[in-house]
Parts: structure tokens; C-alpha cells; sequence
């Protein structure tokens, strides 16, 4: 999936993938902020990565921009700041290293969460277990 910076111009689309149920990953970032400066080479290895993948979407967001957000992803209380967001909802909040592997793992985790959720659950057996019945039976 195609990464989307949240702009005037990109408002709508950047909303219809953060309110999707694929799991988006966002950076809040800020241009004047000396750690956000120093994520910014790996936050864009972190986008290559992710969006040859399928099952994740990429997202960001500048500080200018924020007021663009809905409020339920719009509270944020220091830069840069990197969440997993689904159905428009914060799901999880990174605390780890800012290191591309660390932060792709992260991404990844919350992606097959998602497949796991989707796997069918095995019917049960048709024949009953007969000790079980007969202990339930006593």
C-alpha cells in the first residue's frame, strides 16, 4: 500500500485508510523537533518496508496538520509519537527503540494478530468423548 502524509489535499483518502479495519500504522511527527529530524531516514525505510506488504497501512502526520484528525486519534502528547490504529481507533501505542527493525516488528506484530483473529475456529468433534460423558452422567 501506497504510504499517505496527511495534507489538504490528501484529508479524505488518508481518513478512508485510517477508518479502514486494516491496521495503520501512523507517525505523529513535528518538523521542529531534533528527535523527529533524526527518526526521519528511518521513518522512510520504515515506509518502503511496509508498503510493499500487504495488511498494512502506512500513515503521517506533521503537527500543522493535526487539526485535520478526529479526536479519537488526535491526542498525542509528545513528537514523534507511533501508533497502530484501526476502525479509527488507537489500538497501540510504540515504546520501543526508533530502529527500523524494531518499529517493522511492531508493525508486524498487530498485522498477524489480525490473521490469527481471522482463522476459522475448528468445529468440535462430532462424537462425543465417551468417559467425559460418563463422569458428567455420575
Amino acid at each position: 500500500m501506497k504510504p499517505i502524509d496527511l495534507n489538504e489535499k490528501t484529508k479524505s483518502s488518508f481518513l478512508k485508510t485510517v477508518n479502514s479495519d486494516t491496521p495503520t500504522i501512523i507517525l505523529y511527527h513535528a518538523s521542529w523537533c531534533g528527535h523527529c529530524q533524526a527518526f526521519q531516514p528511518t521513518w522512510a525505510a520504515v515506509k518502503a518496508q511496509l508498503s510493499k506488504e500487504t495488511g498494512i497501512s502506512v500513515v503521517e502526520v506533521e503537527h500543522t496538520h493535526m487539526n485535520h484528525l478526529p479526536a479519537s486519534i488526535a491526542q498525542v502528547t509528545g513528537f514523534p509519537t507511533i501508533m497502530i490504529l484501526r476502525s479509527g481507533k488507537p489500538v497501540s501505542e510504540y515504546a520501543g527503540d526508533r530502529s527500523l527493525a524494531d518499529v517493522v516488528s511492531f508493525a508486524k506484530k498487530h498485522a498477524s494478530k489480525d490473521k490469527a483473529k481471522a482463522k476459522p475456529k475448528p468445529k468440535p468433534s462430532a462424537k462425543p468423548n465417551d468417559k467425559k460423558q460418563k463422569a458428567l452422567k455420575k
